[in-house]
């Protein structure tokens, strides 16, 4: 309802790396079961994404044997945001 009422048809969240020092917040891992810096893609239909950095934040999933919440992208490009984005609202 947040977003529909204030004209959103997304919520970006951006997650500072770990490489970057500690974060005062990491406002991604609340939205993921991932390690901080991750970009969180939240439209107003549709399942999440999370746009991860690296291929490792996605390999110390499959090393723990748990599986991400969301559908996971390694990318840190805007194309990779956007490609996200249009499949989460043909998906919605």
């Amino acid at each position: 309802m947040f977003m529909e009422s204030n004209g959103l048809d997304a919520i970006l969240v951006i997650g500072e790396h770990e490489d970057a020092g500690p974060a005062n917040y990491s406002y991604d891992t609340w939205f993921t079961n991932t390690r901080p810096g991750t970009t969180v893609l939240l439209p107003r239909t549709g399942l999440p994404h999370i746009i991860v950095p690296a291929p490792m934040f996605v390999l110390d999933h499959m090393e723990a044997g748990d599986e991400a919440w969301f559908p996971q992208r390694v990318s840190a490009s805007a194309a990779t945001l956007l490609a996200s984005f249009r499949q989460s609202q043909s998906l919605g």
